[in-house]
């Protein structure tokens, strides 16, 4: 779906058409097209196709099919992790925050820590899914691990170009049963879980995972009626409910130079769910980053609060927006 409002191009996407990356693509080709009409021809960008080129193949390719591989033991067992907003209002209107920083900023005080901006952002997420857990768990054995989903686009990773759904992710976090981490303690265990879990023989199980399913006849070709509850299952054992939520972190974004001065910032918003009722993405243009928050929460957003607090007190100067309507939220 295709929105506009006054200097505003909005574009939404289902995931299983594509990810993060091919809607990029298909957004800058849109405003290729745009800005042709007056004669600003875009050019240098890999991502724009142009629709007087014939498309690839690998262009439309299912590279999950492409990179499977047969393998044993796809389906390890992990238990269900904390999530907000279990005791909150919510509603099905989704709410935003944006939080929009200098890039430069965020990245000096990331490599302060050794550490990459979504490597950092991700530690802050859990820092404060920690401290929001201890406030409302009262006793430390009913803790939940708190997991953090990192969507990774692995096109690079296998030498793929298509613009079809081509991510995976990595799932990072602590357990909290074992004690209280400090901030330093978090970022090192992100650190060592992202770097660990992103490389080609951790991903070829997620995507033998993915796609085993459709391979087995019976499934494939079993009704839809038998075969939803099926797929209902897998999801509930091994989709949002083992993650607390989602960053995915697009990363700093050049545009052609014709466009320069003409776009002014990039939005990258994720929609949450029922089990996920809050999740984070973030995208950079322009020397800015904007790490934006969406919620089916009401009233509460002390999560988000915590966040951006953290930053603030770290030196990052953050200007924020939302389109809740109320300004006490």
């Amino acid at each position: 779906k295709v929105l506009y409002r006054e200097r505003t191009i909005a574009v939404e996407f289902f995931h299983a058409l594509t990810d993060g990356t091919g809607a990029l693509s298909f957004l800058k080709t849109l405003l290729a097209q745009y800005f042709g009409l007056s004669r600003k021809e875009m050019e240098g960008d890999p991502h724009i196709l142009y629709p007087q080129d014939p498309p690839s193949l690998e262009e439309g390719e299912d590279s999950f099919e492409r990179f499977y591989k047969p393998r044993k033991a796809l389906f390890a067992s992990q238990t269900e992790a904390f999530h907000l907003g279990k005791r909150a209002l919510y509603t099905d209107r989704v709410e935003a925050i944006s939080a929009r920083m200098s890039v430069e900023e965020l990245k000096e005080l990331s490599s302060f820590h050794q550490a990459t901006i979504t490597e950092f952002l991700v530690a802050l997420l859990i820092e404060a899914l920690q401290t929001i857990q201890e406030e409302q768990v009262d006793k430390e054995r009913h803790y939940r691990p708190l997991r953090v989903q990192v969507p990774i686009n692995v096109r690079r990773i296998f030498n793929s170009k298509t613009v079809r759904n081509f991510s995976l992710f990595t799932a990072v976090g602590i357990d909290p049963r074992l004690g209280h981490y400090e901030f330093e303690e978090i970022l090192e265990q992100v650190k060592y879980q992202i770097r660990g879990g992103v490389n080609e023989k951790q991903l070829s199980l997620q995507i033998s995972r993915n796609v085993v399913g459709r391979r087995i006849p019976v499934i494939r070709y079993a009704p839809n009626v038998l075969k939803k509850p099926f797929m209902k299952l897998l999801s509930d054992f091994y989709g949002d409910k083992l993650f607390s939520m989602t960053l995915s972190n697009i990363g700093n974004i050049t545009l052609p130079e014709k466009l320069e001065g003409v776009v002014e910032r990039l939005d990258f918003f994720l929609s949450p769910n029922k089990k996920n009722k809050v999740t984070s993405a973030a995208i950079g243009v322009n020397g800015y980053i904007s790490l934006n928050f969406t919620s089916f929460l009401t009233h509460d957003t002390e999560f988000e609060r915590r966040v951006l607090s953290a930053l603030v007190e770290r030196g990052v100067a953050v200007e924020v927006a939302t389109n809740r309507r109320n300004e006490g939220e």
